[in-house]
């Protein structure tokens, strides 16, 4: 695809769209610098067209451009308010650690778009970096009131319960998140850390095998299920997970675990 649309932008140098088509081929197959050059030139050819500064913004966020993406953004919603730029500028302000600008941004979404569960999400997930854990979890609960199968959601408010130390609350949410989604390696994981702190550790362990299911090279999980073996007393099993965990980043081996997000 990429190389067709080069060839008809040599050919129809000025034709916005068959730019657009290239920026956006190379965006999906992470050749960002050369999509964030077509969106350019896309913006160029035509500057009212505001799709075309949002995918320019999308792509500068990826390539942690974040003032430049920020600028694109702003100037696509002042060609034509759109609550899929708001949540973009959002995420970028928030990659920046200004994390209440995001949450502006995110209300304004919500202006346009009042039921949009993603703008919720991403409200809290900024709320829960500033570390205003309580508020993050109320807007995680009216993003869940409006898709109730948000996977995403549940693993991000049962990360927050985690920092509260609200361990029951928290398993609930992993369960939930795993529950939406069976392949959702992270919400896996932060189960079984969360069942560990309970001292479930049969349960802990099944969800620490079941991470490794997924994804066999995480050395964290293969570390995390060989401190749960050792508590069992199984200690060969215990010897071959920390094995592994050494095979697959020896500098593993004696890490704390870290929860994972969405």
């Amino acid at each position: 695809m990429i190389e067709e649309a080069e060839i008809l932008t040599l050919k129809y140098p000025n034709a916005f769209f068959l730019w657009n088509i290239l920026g956006a081929s190379s965006k999906v197959l992470g050749k960002n610098e050369k999509a964030s050059k077509a969106f350019k030139k896309v913006t160029e050819l035509n500057p009212n067209y505001a799709d075309g500064f949002n995918n320019l913004g999308t792509t500068l966020k990826i390539l942690e451009k974040y003032d430049e993406a920020i600028t694109s953004f702003k100037k696509a919603l002042s060609i034509k308010p759109n609550a899929v730029t708001y949540l973009n500028m959002g995420m970028t302000l928030k990659y920046q650690g200004k994390y209440y600008e995001a949450i502006e941004a995110y209300n304004k979404a919500l202006l346009l778009k009042p039921n949009y569960a993603k703008a919720y999400h991403s409200i809290g997930t900024s709320l829960q970096e500033a570390g205003n854990a309580d508020k993050a979890i109320e807007a995680y609960n009216k993003a869940l009131s409006i898709k109730p199968d948000y996977a995403e959601v549940y693993n991000n408010l049962g990360l927050t319960y985690l920092q509260l130390n609200e361990l029951d609350n928290a398993v609930m949410s992993f369960e939930n998140a795993t529950s939406y989604m069976p392949n959702f390696n992270g919400a896996h994981y932060n189960l079984g850390i969360a069942l560990k702190e309970l001292g479930r550790l049969e349960e802990a362990a099944n969800s620490y095998n079941k991470v490794i299911e997924l994804t066999p090279e995480n050395a964290n999980a293969h570390n995390n299920l060989g401190a749960i073996y050792k508590d069992l007393g199984r200690f060969d099993l215990a010897l071959e997970s920390y094995n592994q965990a050494i095979i697959f980043n020896s500098c593993l081996l004696y890490t704390s675990p870290s929860p994972r997000d969405s």
